[in-house]
């Protein structure tokens, strides 16, 4: 609990929800999708529900898998901005995994 208030967190809260269930629906939903993007290890990191990186990366892999987010959702945007809707991503499980080269 120490830590809890070290970080800026009521130490009582803090040991009321640790000792009950109050977000082990969440824990299991976040368990599913992981399982579902078949994650093995961690760190691991979607993007968008769409792009997955796994393991430890360089600043480098993260900048260029944002900017090719990024691109994407504003050419995936322009025409949704007129129809005013939003598409689902990666509603298939199978997600894409930036090119590291």
């Amino acid at each position: 609990m120490k830590i809890a208030g070290e970080v800026g967190l009521d130490t009582s809260e803090t040991h009321v929800v640790l000792k009950s269930e109050a977000f082990s629906d969440q824990v299991r939903s976040e368990e599913a999708k992981a399982q579902s993007l078949q994650v093995r290890g961690v760190p691991y990191f979607v993007i968008n529900d769409k792009y997955a990186l796994s393991g430890a990366q360089p600043t480098d892999v993260f900048v260029r898998a944002l900017k090719q987010v990024l691109d994407e959702e504003k050419q995936e945007l322009k025409p949704l901005a007129n129809e005013g809707e939003q598409g689902a991503a990666c509603s298939d499980g199978s997600c894409e995994i930036p090119n590291e080269s």
